[in-house]
């Protein structure tokens, strides 16, 4: 990608004022230092580059703290619904994860010590059924 080059230009501009639309408004020429723009292939690379920034940054946020986001920049439970409902999935998936893994480990435990005692108990029945 090649390196942007800053240009200097003069732009008229109209002033605001009350001045009704119908009548000419009163003009200004300032200077603006920009970079030039990008085209075609550059600028797709920008906008990779650009896109990828964007995206590590939102993944580094909780589906709770993208969600607080948007209700900030739009309002609560206001525009996004797609949005809003796919975090909303995303966040209830996650919840259920943990409690699955959470049923899981006390199942495994549960049953590794419940295991055990069946087992000496069958022995011992074992036992008592041979004397």
């Amino acid at each position: 990608m090649s390196k942007h080059t800053l240009v200097t230009e003069t732009i008229t501009r109209k002033i605001r004022t009350k001045v009704p639309r119908k009548q000419n408004r009163p003009t200004e020429e300032i200077t603006v230092q920009r970079y030039d723009k990008l085209e075609g292939d550059e600028r797709q690379e920008q906008k990779k580059i650009e896109a990828k920034s964007r995206q590590t940054g939102r993944d580094k946020l909780s589906y709770q703290q993208q969600l607080q986001i948007l209700d900030k920049r739009l309002g609560e439970n206001k525009g996004a619904k797609k949005e809003r409902a796919q975090l909303l999935k995303l966040i209830e998936e996650s919840k259920n994860a943990k409690l699955s893994k959470a049923d899981e480990n006390k199942a495994s435990s549960s049953n590794k010590k419940g295991h055990a005692k069946k087992s000496r108990e069958q022995k011992g029945r074992h036992r008592r059924n041979r004397v």
